[in-house]
């Protein structure tokens, strides 16, 4: 009767078509392969536990080979199932008939099956980032060193600060890149974790060996509680708060390429493929690759601020607030921070760096005062606070360092300290020479060439083990893919059958 009521079709098919259709076109490409393996798996292991005969197990192994042969993009939304499994589960009916096809589902849900294909999407997408984001560690490490003795006048809360270099600062950035690293093989060990057998949330009374199931699909161990298996979610947030770190990490960093680039003479110069003419005005060049990558930094923060919110905001039990709809959230935001990694790569790795701020000109900032107060210490055996404050009052008296002369140091230290502090004029200026300044720092993690170079290798030699570390996990999930190939076979063979 209230199929009766006016709008009832109307409102079924206007949900279907707004939500049900865009999430199936969506996520088919990237869920019908994993479903497809994930229930090779499944009936393998029901097959183990006995609870399907040789043949029927064979047979529905049969019919999944050939529904693996399909295209996923082939496949077209039906308005008569509500996702990417049924309509699997529906195609696998119409070779093989309710009787056979209808236990693909014993001692499984979609709660578990949906879990754990999102989780081997996330993952793959997880070794993709982490394996742009290496190459782009590897691409600031070369390019710090090409930057070594290219000076900058470095900036705290935006005003000129003390001088470096360009190869200093990438260098930092290299730091900050393994930093990301680390967090996205935190994030991968949370998310290759198996729920499946979880079944809805209480697991089966099946023997079924949820070990084998996790072994067959590369997972590297279980989500062990049936229950947190279907509903937790912190492992998408984890992953969404690694991917936000890392693109806010490379905003930065393009914020800085941005102004580097804008200066006369430019510290980097941009390869003209990042660059756009003006459409009006024809001496303009844009950095627009800069506001787009940057664009997506700001769209990750707010992707994971809102999903944060939402999650909170969602009981403790399968939702699909904090499990299917935060997906499309999820990978695209593992998709921006590998593209992200991948054009900053290429962008650092084909710009001309130097030849950087002239010597006189970081003089000029003021950026080299530093020296003069830590020598009046030396020197003069004045406290850092005195000293401090002679040259404070000189950069009052008098803003460009460059004109500073013995006398004026001499008057305005005894006016400071009712003592007078000079240096003869030559040497004053000597020790405002920005060269000299960065050169003379050589402690750990400083601007000095041998510095910079000593930590680098070390940056390097981490990369190195992240390499190893990737190169690892590719290797445990293809010989998975082999082992579930191998008992599939198996099962088929144990029917009688041929195996395909």
């Amino acid at each position: 009767m209230d199929d009766a009521r006016p709008g009832r079709h109307d409102l079924r098919d206007r949900y279907r078509a707004t939500v049900l259709k865009p999430i199936f076109d969506a996520w088919k490409a990237d869920l019908y392969p994993v479903l497809i393996d994930a229930s090779r798996a499944h009936v393998a292991a029901l097959a183990s536990a006995a609870a399907l005969s040789p043949e029927h197990a064979a047979r529905l192994l049969e019919g999944l080979d050939a529904l693996a042969a399909v295209p996923a993009a082939s496949l077209e939304y039906d308005p008569g199932v509500e996702d990417v499994y049924f309509a699997l589960e529906r195609a696998l009916v119409g070779r093989l008939g309710a009787e056979i096809a209808g236990n693909l589902q014993l001692a499984r849900s979609r709660n578990d099956l949906d879990a754990a294909a999102f989780r081997v999407v996330v993952r793959t997408r997880l070794l993709t980032v982490a394996g742009a984001t290496v190459a782009l560690g590897r691409t600031a490490v070369s390019r710090a060193r090409d930057g070594r003795d290219v000076l900058v006048v470095a900036r705290t809360h935006g005003r000129p600060a003390q001088p470096t270099t360009a190869g200093h600062v990438l260098a930092a950035y290299a730091g900050t890149v393994l930093r990301d690293l680390a967090r996205y093989r935190l994030a991968y060990e949370e998310a290759n974790r198996s729920p499946l057998g979880a079944c809805a949330l209480a697991g089966t009374a099946f023997p079924l060996d949820r070990i084998e199931l996790a072994r067959l699909m590369g997972f590297d161990g279980l989500v062990e509680n049936t229950y947190d298996a279907v509903a937790g979610a912190d492992y998408a947030l984890t992953t969404l708060a690694a991917c936000g770190a890392a693109l806010a990490g490379a905003s930065r960093l393009l914020a800085t390429l941005d102004l580097w680039a804008a200066g006369s003479p430019p510290v980097v110069t941009l390869d003209p493929g990042f660059v756009q003419v003006s459409s009006m005005m024809p001496q303009k060049r844009n950095l627009v690759f800069v506001e787009h990558l940057r664009a997506r930094a700001m769209r990750a923060a707010g992707v994971l601020a809102g999903q944060v919110a939402g999650v909170a905001a969602t009981p403790f039990e399968d939702d699909n607030r904090a499990t299917a709809e935060l997906q499309a959230d999820l990978w695209r935001t593992l998709d921006d921070a590998a593209d992200t990694a991948q054009l900053l790569s290429l962008a650092l790795g084909s710009m001309i760096i130097g030849p950087g701020v002239p010597p006189e000109d970081v003089v000029a900032s003021g950026a080299t005062a530093t020296e003069l107060m830590d020598a009046i210490v030396r020197r003069h055996g004045a406290s850092q606070r005195q000293a401090h404050a002679v040259v404070s009052a000189m950069v009052e008296r008098a803003p460009d360092p460059r004109v500073w002369t013995e006398s004026l140091m001499r008057d305005i230290s005894g006016a400071v300290l009712g003592r007078p502090l000079a240096f003869p004029t030559a040497e004053l200026q000597a020790l405002l020479d920005p060269r000299a300044f960065v050169a003379a720092r050589q402690g750990i993690g400083g601007p000095s060439a041998g510095a910079i170079d000593a930590g680098l290798g070390a940056v390097a030699a981490a990369l190195g083990g992240v390499e190893r570390w990737l190169a690892a996990a590719r290797e445990r999930l293809d010989a998975s893919r082999a082992a579930l190939g191998s008992r599939c076979g198996q099962v088929i063979a144990a029917a009688g059958r041929a195996s395909s």
